[in-house]
């Protein structure tokens, strides 16, 4: 009878545990389930907790940098991206004047898109670290990459087609940019959407709505076969 009865709550622990892991990577329109690392959601907080989960990854070089009471702060692989920052407006000024747009139409949103960086890759490690989620393994490279249809254009007409900020200054003295993290599936959904990065609440708010509600991409694909792909995207506001 001990030995039943053991067994059961060893059988309710790891559903509840796997449920838990899964809530920590699904999407949700839920503040704190916007942002893959530093907030306050305990499930985050107790999968931390268990060390060496994925043995292979070096754990180590979060311990000093990167957690503060238990919570991951930020993801080293994004500090490897080459994307804009406060003061670089003249180096990526083309995101804001894309040729394919007439000079005198406003743009308040731009975007720079990661797409086969070799810094992915250990995005997606830490990506798996952070979740203790094994079966996270979207691929970074496809022979034929996914692209939102319209390509860049195409993007930068919906993210300022949709785009419903106020124009609040205190929004954006700060930072201005988000980073976002998803899966383009198969079917060309987004899935998976995580910010990486984040700015202010105002701005992370907005970031994540414009992503979450965009159209399904051209997906990627391998031997003629649609395939998940990992893209991560920041988007810039202008205000």
């Amino acid at each position: 009878m001990g030995r039943f009865l053991f067994l059961f709550y060893a059988l309710v622990f790891f559903s509840f545990g796997s449920q838990a892991r899964e809530a920590v990577v699904s999407d949700s329109t839920k503040v704190d389930r916007m942002y893959l690392v530093w907030n306050d959601d305990s499930l985050l907080r107790d999968s931390l907790q268990m060390k060496k989960v994925i043995s292979y990854y070096r754990e180590s070089k979060y311990m000093d940098e990167c957690v503060e009471d238990g919570l991951v702060k930020h993801l080293l692989s994004v500090e490897k991206l080459s994307r804009f920052k406060k003061g670089d407006e003249g180096r990526f000024m083309f995101l804001f004047n894309d040729p394919h747009f007439e000079p005198s139409e406003t743009r308040s949103v731009a975007a720079i898109s990661f797409q086969g960086d070799d810094a992915l890759a250990d995005l997606i490690n830490e990506v798996r670290y952070i979740t203790l989620n094994t079966k996270f393994n979207p691929l970074i490279n496809a022979e034929f990459m996914p692209a939102f249809n319209g390509g860049y254009s195409g993007m930068m007409k919906y993210l300022n087609e949709k785009v419903t900020l106020s124009r609040d200054a205190d929004a954006t003295d700060t930072c201005g940019a988000v980073v976002l993290g998803f899966i383009v599936d198969k079917d060309g959904s987004v899935k998976d959407l995580k910010i990486l990065e984040n700015c202010n609440e105002v701005l992370d708010k907005e970031a994540y709505r414009l992503v979450k509600s965009m159209p399904k991409w051209q997906t990627g694909k391998r031997a003629g076969a649609s395939v998940p792909v990992f893209v991560v995207l920041q988007l810039i506001f202008k205000m």
